[in-house]
């Protein structure tokens, strides 16, 4: 929602690869824990990789420049839509985690930004089959530097065999950061493994319709961890009344009022296992996750 300028201590920690976790193939998972868990608490050996993407979420409301300085990735490309800047994302390597971490822009202070974010009209990319839609106010925003950006992701996973991909954003950057894993299974196919495949993101709006949620739950990713806070009205946006639908067999709620957060596994979107309410002080309930500010 707005542009950090550095790289909190506790965030510049938090890229420390105490969490990184090998899986029984042999894999780095970037977050070291099971985002398909239904219901409990979410475990400590996962907190600190998820600061981490808090981290590189929020890195991406940067320049070029900050992000090159403070990130810690390694062979950062940053594209930005100049005629509109509808959009912002960079791509990098987080070489402890063994990843290519792909982190899109959120909304940022313009009216077009923001007509974007409620633009609640169904799409369907070509990447997408049968009834799988999204917004297309969300697409338009993807579309703005996605073949940059896809060019370069294919780049650094033919440079880096055996490193996973991991795309991260908060916001509309979480939203994009989901079609970007959509797509990913087209433009990545033979190349990276479904299984290979994270996505890591914050307070993100619901993007497409149930068609889209079943396709890409059901895809192989190795893990969707889709983040938001208790109070934040954003991720209830746009109302599952006209179709819309998270991504995600679960989700984590966090209550930044409370020190800590106890982040909690609240299953499907519409499940009871927990209780989302709506607030519109946006700045409070929606900057904040697992004890660091975007």
């Amino acid at each position: 929602m707005h542009l950090i300028q550095t790289l909190s201590v506790a965030a510049t920690a938090a890229l420390g690869l105490a969490g990184v976790y090998a899986a029984p193939s042999g894999t780095i998972k970037p977050v070291n824990g099971d985002s398909f868990v239904l219901s409990g608490a979410v475990p400590t050996s996962a907190i600190g990789d998820l600061q981490a993407f808090v981290t590189y979420a929020g890195a991406a409301y940067s320049t070029p420049e900050i992000i090159k300085a403070n990130s810690g990735l390694q062979n950062i490309q940053y594209f930005v839509d100049e005629s509109e800047n509808l959009e912002a994302a960079f791509v990098g390597l987080d070489q402890g985690r063994r990843t290519i971490v792909v982190s899109w822009r959120g909304t940022v202070q313009t009216l077009v930004d923001w007509l974007a974010d409620f633009d609640v009209v169904f799409d369907q990319p070509s990447f997408l089959s049968g009834d799988a839609k999204v917004s297309s106010g969300f697409i338009k925003c993807y579309n703005a530097i996605q073949s940059n950006v896809t060019s370069a992701v294919q780049e650094l996973a033919s440079q880096n065999p055996g490193f996973t991909v991991t795309y991260t954003g908060h916001s509309l950057g979480g939203a994009t950061a989901t079609i970007a894993a959509a797509h990913a299974l087209t433009y990545l196919n033979g190349q990276v493994d479904p299984s290979q495949i994270f996505l890591v993101n914050f307070g993100s709006p619901r993007v497409g319709n149930s068609d889209f949620a079943e396709f890409f739950n059901s895809a192989g990713f190795g893990d969707i961890w889709r983040s938001a806070n208790f109070d934040d009205i954003v991720p209830q946006l746009p109302p599952r009344g006209i179709g819309y639908v998270h991504v995600g067999p679960s989700s984590i709620g966090l209550d930044e009022s409370a020190n800590p957060p106890n982040p909690t596994y609240c299953g499907t979107d519409g499940s009871s296992e927990c209780e989302f309410g709506i607030t519109f002080n946006i700045r409070t309930q929606h900057g904040n996750y697992y004890d660091l500010k975007i």
